[in-house]
């Protein structure tokens, strides 16, 4: 597929906690963009060893507004633990 093709998936971001990767992908959900966790499985088969972190995958097309998502939903953590 070519860079500016918006059907083409690109990863969000990697976490290492696959929860956190969940509850990004509800909330890019809840905006409408649709994504996609890959890696969630991965903790399981090396038990409480983190080597592989889960990652959340959008469509290129999506990117600029689950950015935008994403960093609301850090700055509101911020605010509540911090």
């Amino acid at each position: 597929m070519s860079e500016n093709d918006p059907k083409e998936v690109v990863r969000l971001i990697a976490v290492e906690d696959t929860q956190e990767a969940f509850a990004i992908k509800t909330a890019l959900e809840s905006q409408g963009i649709s994504c996609q966790v890959v890696g969630e499985f991965l903790d399981a088969s090396f038990g409480s060893l983190k080597a592989i972190p889960a990652e959340v995958w959008v469509h290129r097309a999506d990117l600029e507004r689950a950015q935008q998502v994403l960093e609301e939903l850090r700055s509101r953590r911020e605010d509540t633990t911090g």
